[in-house]
């Protein structure tokens, strides 16, 4: 997938323009953006291969990282038999959907992190031998099981605690005409976006030096070798999905394109013409971290946290979206009153575009999340992983 060739050094203002402007829909995603990092369900998940083949030993350790967010589900009477097997319950099961890296080998390792918690990818014969050759950098549906004693000790109890993200398939997102005084066409099809909340764990990762280091150099901390195969500190991970999430601000671009999905234009961390909004979320970052940085060392860390979403490792991530509502009476209260919780639509699919002003263009994929293992197994249908599902289900007659 690729972008139009054309003008689209004028991403960054057209950004900037959205980003900063008293748009409603603006305002309203500024002002609920807590609820993002408020919320531990909201978290996005991490995903990381357990092993990795010798071959990647010249990549950085950030290309074996994905994004996604977990799900729960209630389990219908017809799927109660395999569910039992996986979740050791009927009633309810988790789901992962997003991406893992094509890097690993042993399907049956993945493991997934997200708010502190781990959680492992039960696979069935006949899927986990080439799972990441199979479904790397694709968004993907797979049942996941909580590394948790508590989980063991009574798993109906443990999950009926468990909160998904808020999905709302009849809410329609109300864009907004970029500003009149944006000049120049991006080749993006159209003149409409609206700015959409990108939680991720990039900033977190480019605090560590070793994820942009190679898994063969000799100050990388992060892995370790073992019968031929790279192995991953996978409780450094799962300190990172501990912490709440940074979140970026993409502007999600009214027009489709392939297979429905949708581009979303965003400027990188390190980018020179930072509006105010987004140096707003990188000085709280920087106060939120404890750290006092010098100039340079600042410099630094936002030249590693563009490199990460310029990254695969940000394939997956999801994306939220919050709007004024427009309902009668509305007009008379506050922005808070007014404004929608914040809902998951999607995660991003790909990365279109990469610009040397600092511009990304991401693909995003809208994703209507599942609550019963039948639309699970819908989804993974359109998703084009139903096979996992379809295996699940054999083994279990």
């Amino acid at each position: 997938m690729s972008v139009e060739k054309a003008p689209i050094a004028n991403i960054s203002v057209i950004a900037n323009a959205i980003l900063n402007s008293s748009v409603s829909s603006i305002q309203c995603q500024w002002s609920k953006k807590s609820e993002i990092f408020d919320n531990i369900y909201n978290y996005p998940a991490i995903s990381v291969p357990g092993r990795v083949s010798t071959t990647v030993g010249n990549r950085p350790v950030i290309d074996i990282i994905r994004h996604g967010i977990v799900v729960r589900i209630e389990i219908d009477s017809k799927h109660q038999e395999v569910a039992q097997k996986i979740w050791r319950n009927n009633k309810y099961g988790l789901i992962f959907i997003g991406s893992v890296s094509p890097l690993g080998v042993g399907g049956r390792e993945l493991n997934i992190l997200q708010g502190g918690r781990h959680f492992y990818v039960e696979l069935p014969s006949g899927v986990y031998q080439n799972f990441y050759q199979n479904y790397g950098n694709k968004i993907i549906v797979v049942p996941i099981v909580p590394a948790n004693p508590n989980f063991s000790k009574d798993p109906v109890k443990y999950l009926s605690n468990f909160i998904s993200p808020k999905s709302s398939p009849e809410y329609d997102v109300n864009y907004n005409p970029l500003l009149d005084n944006v000049s120049g066409d991006i080749s993006l099809e159209n003149k409409y976006g609206v700015m959409i909340g990108m939680p991720n764990y990039a900033f977190y990762m480019a605090l560590e030096r070793s994820w942009l280091l190679s898994f063969n150099s000799s100050y990388n901390s992060l892995v370790s070798y073992s019968g031929g195969k790279y192995q991953i500190e996978v409780g450094v991970l799962q300190n990172i999905s501990r912490a709440p999430p940074n979140i970026w601000y993409p502007i999600l671009m009214k027009s489709k394109i392939e297979q429905g999905d949708f581009l979303a234009i965003s400027l990188l961390p390190n980018a020179s013409n930072l509006g105010t909004r987004l140096a707003q979320a990188i000085e709280k970052l920087l106060d939120n971290s404890n750290v006092s940085y010098k100039d340079h060392e600042k410099m630094m860390m936002l030249s590693n946290a563009s490199d990460i979403f310029g990254s695969n490792a940000i394939i997956g991530t999801p994306i939220f979206y919050t709007n004024r509502y427009s309902n009668k009476g509305d007009e008379n209260r506050s922005l808070a009153e007014s404004c929608s919780n914040e809902l998951f639509i999607g995660e991003v699919s790909g990365i279109a575009s990469v610009n040397q002003t600092g511009a990304i263009v991401y693909i995003v994929k809208k994703i209507k999340l599942p609550k019963t293992y039948s639309e699970a197994v819908e989804l993974a249908n359109q998703l084009g992983t139903s096979n996992i599902f379809t295996s699940l289900e054999s083994n279990s007659s």
